[in-house]
């Protein structure tokens, strides 16, 4: 994990990350917020944009036809049977997207509302190298898969994706592998073919080349983006400068069934001046937009000493006009309502302090 490089552009999507911890576990305090994340410069390396963060060790990413990126993610391998192991994963690298990789025993679990999903949880190793198929000479299947290099198990996995909503789920296999096979790196060439070198840690490097010899079909591009990808790439477009339009274009999506959709839409309407969409979020009756409403406001709030008791108890009188609703159990949505309250007010503290004394009541 690295900290942000200077002259940062304040237009990122991404921004700012935090622990917000409820209750930290003492041997993780006074560690700093770095996370790992994904930079874009310009050709001359001028301008600086963090697109994503809260990674743990992810050394290269990929473009598929439609240009959703992915990255292959890193463990924590001294956190290996323990409630918070996070194993290595595959991740589809949206704008603004928080990924929830953190210090310690403090990382971030699948269920918290601000934070993304793995697409593809493959266990322990080490990820290096990820290179999509689509320029391969291989047969069609291969083409369209996530190639992914575990240098630890020696071993290339093809990881076949599905649209699943506004994101995509993986299911994988083992392309190739050795003993050993510390993968380091793979390319694509020229002429479709695969090129993988090995080595590190002082062991023998050698360069490898993978070929397909049966017949060569026609390449084929991916399938496109479904209405649910389309419309988070629309939401996205609003993730770097405030636009009077945004917060009526995108409100409703706070309350998507879509957790990708909820996201981009959170952070759309984080982005523009908190004076436009505060109050509304204290007045709005839909259970699933208030709730990520909330998140939004509790994390982009900077309420002064005096004000900040006000703003607990405002938060509170909300969860609790919320709570009451007949609906919230509803839909079978009951424990994601739940877990999203729990993050609320674990943010509310970590955030804006100790609450009023009262704020239970």
């Amino acid at each position: 994990e690295v900290a942000f490089p200077d002259g940062t552009l304040t237009s990122s999507p991404y921004r700012n990350p935090q622990n917000d911890w409820l209750s930290p576990e003492a041997g993780d305090l006074g560690q700093d917020n770095r996370v790992g994340f994904i930079l874009r410069m310009d050709s001359e390396g001028k301008r600086k944009e963090i697109i994503a963060g809260g990674f743990r060790n992810q050394v290269d990413l990929d473009f598929d036809d439609n240009g959703e990126m992915f990255t292959f993610d890193a463990d924590m391998e001294w956190d290996i049977g323990a409630p918070w192991y996070r194993p290595i994963r595959v991740n589809h690298i949206v704008s603004g997207g928080e990924y929830g990789w953190r210090w310690g025993s403090g990382k971030w679990p699948a269920y918290y509302p601000d934070s993304l999903p793995s697409n593809l949880d493959v266990g322990m190793g080490s990820p290096t190298g990820v290179v999509f198929g689509t320029k391969s000479q291989f047969p069609d299947r291969y083409r369209r898969a996530l190639l992914i290099a575990d240098w630890q198990n020696g071993k290339i996995l093809a990881a076949h994706k599905k649209s699943v909503g506004a994101s995509y789920s993986f299911e994988f296999e083992s392309f190739l592998d050795g003993a050993p096979l510390n993968v380091c790196d793979m390319e694509f060439g020229p002429d479709g073919k695969l090129y993988f070198i090995t080595g590190g840690r002082g062991s023998q490097s050698a360069l490898y080349r993978v070929s397909w010899s049966g017949k060569i079909a026609p390449a084929k591009t991916d399938i496109g983006l479904n209405s649910a990808q389309q419309r988070r790439r629309e939401i996205e477009a609003f993730h770097r400068t405030p636009d009077a339009s945004v917060i009526d274009n995108v409100w409703k999506d706070l309350g998507s069934t879509d957790p990708w959709i909820r996201h981009a839409a959170r952070i759309a309407v984080e982005r523009q001046p908190i004076t436009q969409w505060e109050n509304r979020v204290f007045t709005e009756r839909e259970i699933d937009i208030a709730l990520n409403a909330l998140i939004a406001v509790v994390r982009i709030k900077e309420s002064p000493d005096e004000n900040r008791l006000a703003f607990h108890s405002r938060v509170a009188a909300k969860l609790a006009e919320l709570h009451q609703s007949t609906k919230f159990d509803g839909e079978n949505q009951g424990s994601r309502r739940l877990m999203a309250t729990i993050r609320i007010v674990g943010i509310l503290f970590s955030r804006h302090g100790v609450p009023a004394p009262n704020i239970a009541n």
